[in-house]
């Protein structure tokens, strides 16, 4: 236990079995996973923006906003197709070395899907694909990975906003509407594909 969960004093305590949130150990089978394996068997594909960094660590950087969006249904078919998995790789021109978290083994995945369909049940109900599964490369990256190369390594630093916005409370004129906003998508409204229709 903790140090902070140890000095928690809420009964329940936050991180605790009798308020369902104990984290628990990481089970064997996906403590060996790479990340791009990990995808490859999860059942939902958030979207995170996160940085490998050079140690090995994984940080995420800059600002976060949520829209509404159309949610998927949980995958029943795994493991997902290479297509299906959203990876972008960014990395600077000229360094050809491939990452850790891009490995991909065949082996690894088929034996931890046997194992979530086994012993999880929220992957009780999945269908394991034995096409997709000798899809894979036995031990190596993933395949049609999307690969953006960069040489410029300065970055801007922050000048805060620019000149022509508003100062915070000021509006565009005597109608009292604001010249700067975010339109939020309604609720159920598929974002993604009329971002594409446009």
């Amino acid at each position: 236990m903790c140090t902070r969960c140890r000095r928690d004093k809420k009964v329940p305590r936050v991180w605790s079995g009798e308020n369902n949130m104990d984290p628990l150990a990481i089970p064997v089978e996906l403590s060996g996973m790479s990340d791009a394996e990990q995808m490859l068997i999860a059942r939902l594909a958030p979207t995170v923006h996160l940085h490998m960094m050079r140690h090995g660590g994984i940080a995420s950087k800059g600002h976060c906003i949520a829209f509404p969006q159309a949610v998927q249904e949980p995958a029943t078919i795994l493991p997902r197709l290479t297509a299906e998995v959203d990876i972008i790789r960014v990395r600077r021109q000229g360094k050809g070395v491939t990452h850790k978290d891009f490995r991909v083994r065949r082996h690894q995945v088929e034996e931890t899907l046997c194992r979530l369909k086994d012993n999880n049940p929220v992957y009780s109900d999945i269908v394991t694909d034995s096409a997709r599964i000798w899809n894979l490369l036995e031990d190596g990256e993933l395949p049609n990975l999307r690969t953006v190369e960069f040489s410029a390594t300065e970055h801007m630093d922050d000048q805060g906003p620019a000149p022509q916005q508003l100062v915070a409370g000021e509006t565009g004129g005597g109608d009292d509407s604001t010249l700067s906003r975010v339109i939020l998508a309604e609720p159920g409204v598929n974002v993604q594909a009329e971002v594409e229709a446009a």
